[in-house]
């Protein structure tokens, strides 16, 4: 009986530590997730920025068609290995990756060191066609 009396109670303490845990750790394991998703970004898109480059000085002009052309004739033509993930928009002077909602433009302005809640609605996601938030990574549409 004293076993089962102790077995039942190290089962109760390992589930309020793992409860406390999460709720005082989660922010940790978010904010890991969202450095994650911010290198990801930040990496494939130099990775794209200089394909382009070597495209435009081997060819002497930039690659056309709709951005999924554009990445598929830099796979082909060697200057990529792959296409990197996310949802890409390539066009001339624009390079922009997709996010999957307000949580994870927030977290990855959060990463890049802004202040998320000088966004007006409180968001951590600025529209994009603000001036006021034109140096942040990330940004909506509307």
């Amino acid at each position: 009986m004293f076993n089962l009396l102790v077995s039942g109670m190290a089962m109760l303490l390992t589930a309020f530590i793992s409860l406390m845990g999460m709720f005082y750790l989660g922010e940790a394991f978010t904010d890991t997730r969202d450095k994650q998703v911010y290198a990801q970004s930040i990496n494939s898109a130099q990775q794209i920025e200089a394909a382009l480059k070597m495209y435009q000085a081997d060819n002497g002009y930039y690659p056309s068609g709709t951005s999924e052309q554009i990445l598929a004739e830099l796979v082909k033509d060697s200057y990529l290995s792959f296409v990197p993930a996310g949802e890409w928009v390539v066009g001339k002077g624009m390079l922009i990756r997709a996010l999957e909602g307000p949580d994870m433009c927030a977290g990855v302005n959060r990463v890049a060191g802004y202040d998320v809640t000088l966004v007006p609605d409180r968001t951590g996601c600025p529209v994009c066609t603000d001036n006021d938030f034109k140096q942040w990574p990330a940004c909506k549409n509307l």
